[in-house]
């Protein structure tokens, strides 16, 4: 799996610079030039060899010339890093949170663009996606505090989220509330919509409440979110009609 990832992101590499010690920039300035060239050929009606079909192959994917600097970015960054950090994998990974680690590693010096479009391939292809999560609990209170108890933990329960992982509880149907939160860490986000629990319960109790949970925190797929706003939708079609209907006996 690794060893695939490093070649799918060197691949994606090789694919965007012209050598490994050159620079894409030079590249696009050929490209105009030729485009001028040709245009001008085209003016004067004179038969010219395209000089861009002597290039081509050159930057293309799968072209010869890929696969020379593909063969040469092995050389020079993977192999090297697979040295230091017992795979290049585990050096791409490490600098999505330090960017300085490959050019430190590396015993040679590296192009500032073949770094930088090699930066920006981890970035897009090893940044974990943020996974969402939920937990579903049961909130009552009887005494004369009441809805107010209940707004109260929940606020409390909110205050748990931190800026890695936010949480919002929402109402489904009264008794049965959500806590839910998207986060990048799975185990910091169960830890602490736990935590938010544990909150909630403690101010309910204290306003004497009870809280009971329906769904303990875990990952949730497309599927639960769309089972879960099918909920919310019913439920609250449901209110609408209570509602009317006591306007009605009114």
């Amino acid at each position: 799996m690794k060893s695939k990832t490093v070649a799918s992101i060197l691949r994606h590499v090789a694919s965007k610079i012209s050598s490994v010690d050159g620079d894409v920039d030079a590249e696009v300035a050929v490209d105009k030039a030729v485009d001028a060239e040709e245009g001008e050929a085209e003016a004067e009606d004179e038969p010219k060899v395209s000089k861009r079909g002597k290039r081509e192959g050159g930057i293309g994917h799968g072209g010869p010339g890929e696969e020379e600097r593909l063969e040469k970015l092995y050389e020079t960054i993977a192999w090297p890093l697979g040295k230091v950090f017992g795979h290049p994998y585990d050096a791409f990974k490490l600098a999505l949170t330090e960017p300085a680690t490959l050019s430190n590693a590396l015993p040679n010096p590296v192009s500032p663009n073949t770094l930088s479009v090699l930066m920006s391939t981890i970035a897009r292809r090893l940044t974990p996606q943020p996974i969402k999560l939920r937990a579903d609990i049961e909130l009552t209170c009887y005494t004369p505090q009441g809805i107010d108890a209940i707004k109260k933990a929940l606020r409390m329960g909110e205050k748990e989220s931190t800026e890695q992982v936010p949480i919002k509880a929402k109402l489904v149907a009264p008794p049965l509330y959500v806590l839910s939160t998207s986060a990048g860490d799975k185990y910091a986000a169960v830890d602490r919509l736990e935590r938010a629990i544990d909150s909630i319960q403690h101010t309910i109790e204290e306003q004497g409440g009870t809280l009971v949970i329906k769904m303990k925190p875990k990952a949730i797929s497309e599927t639960d979110e769309h089972d879960l706003a099918q909920l919310m939708a019913k439920a609250g079609q449901e209110n609408a009609e209570v509602s009317g209907d006591e306007e009605e006996e009114e």
